[in-house]
């Protein structure tokens, strides 16, 4: 079967032997995703009057939540090595699916500056500590150095 522009390997279906991830690889893999300072610091600001425990217990539901709704919408791929590009084109058509798919990248630009943001304070803070308040770099320096890398 040849493939046009529209195809490549990497959108052809797997099969059960291709999909040999373990329980401890989607642990490791969901942790990877959800566990991360930036979720844990917008808990701490946006309600300082909690406890650090009911904090990260917050943190901890929202993240099984967002979870939940991942696994509902990879079903298709878990069970029949589907991607979830070709699922989109069942759903909406070839030339269709571009628009869910640039909705569901708009939020991952926003996490990606957040987190760069978040890192890039980071680094900041600790310049400070350890070199003191003389040798101070610019945060949008920063942001755009940690973005780079």
């Amino acid at each position: 079967m040849s493939c046009n522009t529209l195809c490549n390997d990497a959108l052809r279906p797997t099969t059960d032997v291709q999909r040999n991830l373990s329980f401890w690889d989607y642990t490791l893999l969901w942790a990877g995703m959800t566990i991360n300072i930036g979720g844990f610091a917008v808990g701490g600001q946006l309600y300082p009057r909690l406890s650090p425990v009911s904090i990260i217990l917050a943190v901890i539901v929202a993240y099984s939540i967002v979870s939940a709704l991942l696994v509902l919408n990879g079903d298709m791929g878990l069970k029949y090595g589907v991607p979830f590009v070709i699922y989109l084109r069942a759903c909406f058509g070839i030339k269709g699916a571009i628009i869910p798919s640039v909705i569901r990248a708009i939020p991952c630009f926003f996490w990606f500056g957040f987190q760069t943001w978040i890192g890039a304070l980071a680094v900041q803070k600790l310049m400070v500590i350890w070199f003191g308040t003389a040798f101070t770099v610019n945060l949008y320096l920063l942001i755009g150095l940690f973005a780079i890398l």
